[in-house]
């Protein structure tokens, strides 16, 4: 289903400028735990390990080692796939600021567009993470090429929604099935 992430994090320094660059990693794995051919409607549960890998002094990281785990419900319908995801990420120490742990939540659908490529939107929100801060709200659009059997790749654009999001992000991941 939908698998961007870079699980989007945007804090504030006092005057702080805009800035680019590559921000944390995310490593996910996931459990389809249920498929129903019959009815095309499945259960997968994820975990996702975010590693400090962007620059925290530049607000493009927090130097913390995060936790995510969820649930994703999905129903395929001919073509378009709908789907929905309850997830809880749990953060770690960072020396850059304060974060406290939040549920997320994500509604979206996908449609076939030939046997290799799809493409697709998705709402995302997620409690605010800082004491005073914003709500993350963000719309993104997807496309997905399956390169192999077993070999997905991804290429996203998003556009925050809250001042606790980015204004607009792009991104790419590759996924591998076992």
């Amino acid at each position: 289903m939908f698998e961007p992430y870079a699980d989007h994090l945007q804090f504030v320094l006092e005057d702080a400028e805009a800035e680019s660059g590559i921000g944390d990693t995310v490593l996910a794995a996931t459990y389809g735990a249920l498929y129903e051919p019959r009815s095309n409607f499945g259960l997968d549960l994820t975990a996702k390990l975010k590693l400090p890998t962007g620059d925290e002094n530049r607000g493009l990281g927090t130097g913390s080692v995060d936790e995510t785990l969820q649930a994703e419900l999905y129903k395929s319908i001919g073509q378009v796939t709908v789907f929905g995801t309850f997830g809880y990420t749990f953060f770690g120490h960072s020396d850059v600021v304060e974060l406290q742990n939040a549920a997320h939540a994500e509604v979206g659908a996908s449609t076939r567009i030939n046997p290799t490529d799809s493409v697709g939107a998705s709402l995302y929100g997620r409690q605010a993470v800082v004491e005073g801060g914003e709500p993350q709200r963000e719309l993104t659009v997807f496309w997905n090429r399956r390169v192999a059997k077993a070999q997905r790749l991804q290429a996203y654009f998003l556009v925050g929604l809250a001042d606790g999001s980015p204004d607009v992000g792009i991104g790419a991941s590759m996924l591998f099935s076992f």
